[in-house]
């Protein structure tokens, strides 16, 4: 059974025109690390779903099955997993609400808070796209740069007073 499709926000016609149409999402699954396709299955693959669907447990598992023990720290490889459109773990976390995911991500593994996908976004935009006022707050308070720019020269505070949330 295919996984559900990442949901585009409800209010993405009050949004700011872009220069060029986004690209519909996929889900986890059927996208990309890198230039590898995820294969069915993978650890990839089963992390990014789970950041999806907001399962702590086996995010947790995905992450640990990851560390091969190369030196390299387990958020940086956890950060750099990313469906063919540059989104990962904490983007997808951060649209759909799941604090403790972000949490263990965040607080535990260190990832990246402010790491872009494709169009230059933050998991700060997918929560605020997602009017989760709880995880733009917690974000906030966990250090996102409210100033970086996407790719159309946008701040999360363009967004932000576009969804009323100001």
């Amino acid at each position: 059974m295919a996984p559900p499709r990442f949901p585009p926000s409800s209010s993405a016609a009050r949004l700011p025109p872009r220069s060029t149409p986004p690209e519909p999402r996929p889900s986890p699954p059927a996208a990309a690390a890198g230039a590898a396709a995820l294969a069915p299955g993978s650890l990839e693959e089963v992390l990014l779903q789970a950041a999806f669907d907001g399962n702590l447990r086996l995010v947790r598992k995905m992450a640990r099955a990851l560390d091969e023990g190369d030196g390299r720290r387990l958020g940086d490889k956890v950060g750099a997993v990313r469906d063919s459109n540059g989104v990962g773990a904490l983007h997808l976390a951060a649209g759909r609400g799941s604090l403790p995911v972000c949490g263990y991500l965040l607080e535990e593994l260190r990832v990246d808070i402010d790491a872009v996908e494709d169009r230059g976004e933050t998991a700060l935009t997918f929560a605020i796209n997602s009017g989760n006022a709880d995880m733009v707050r917690y974000l906030l308070d966990h250090g996102a740069d409210t100033e970086k720019l996407n790719n159309d020269g946008l701040t999360v505070l363009h967004f932000a007073s576009g969804e009323g949330n100001s």
